[in-house]
């Protein structure tokens, strides 16, 4: 039988384009519903998150909006993983971006290859503690210029629907 939330995840869905008040928007890349659940209750009050289970899902997703943060498993297969870091590599609207590596507590992010490093702004671990991630989030975020939350925004407006 199927895990119920599951279903959910499986459909495609198009990117969102902004949140209530001014909220950050994420986009949160693991295979694992329970993972993407978790971030989604970590922020449930603080901002919205798109979910996508594979690199090509959140390539996609990433293409029709620029995002507030992206937090990457490494559990992702590393050809896919390195994909999605170079698409967001490339795009100009996600250079100021925070980008999260997920892993193992076991691991600490040492699974991220040296010349990886660099596509991370940091490495949270599985897991996920909903408050430790939230203010984690809440600091990388506060960092980031009103200026660019609002340029993104425009951008998010700009997209077709």
């Amino acid at each position: 039988m199927t895990d119920s939330p599951d279903i959910l995840w499986r459909r495609v869905r198009r990117a969102r384009r902004s949140a209530p008040d001014g909220q950050p928007v994420l986009l949160v890349v693991d295979a694992d519903p329970k993972v993407r659940l978790q971030v989604q209750y970590a922020l449930r009050h603080d901002g919205e998150v798109d979910v996508a289970t594979a690199a090509a899902d959140a390539i996609r997703l990433a293409s029709d909006a620029v995002y507030d943060a992206v937090l990457v498993s490494l559990d992702l297969p590393n050809a896919d993983r390195d994909a999605l870091l170079d698409h967001l590599g490339a795009d100009d609207g996600y250079r100021d971006v925070p980008v999260l590596a997920m892993s193992d507590d076991t691991d600490d992010g040492r699974r991220v290859p040296d010349d990886r490093r660099a596509a991370f702004d940091g490495c949270v671990a599985k897991p996920l503690d909903p408050n430790s991630l939230q203010a984690r989030l809440t600091r990388m975020l506060a960092c980031k210029p009103a200026a660019r939350r609002r340029s993104n925004a425009a951008v998010r407006a700009r997209q077709p629907s």
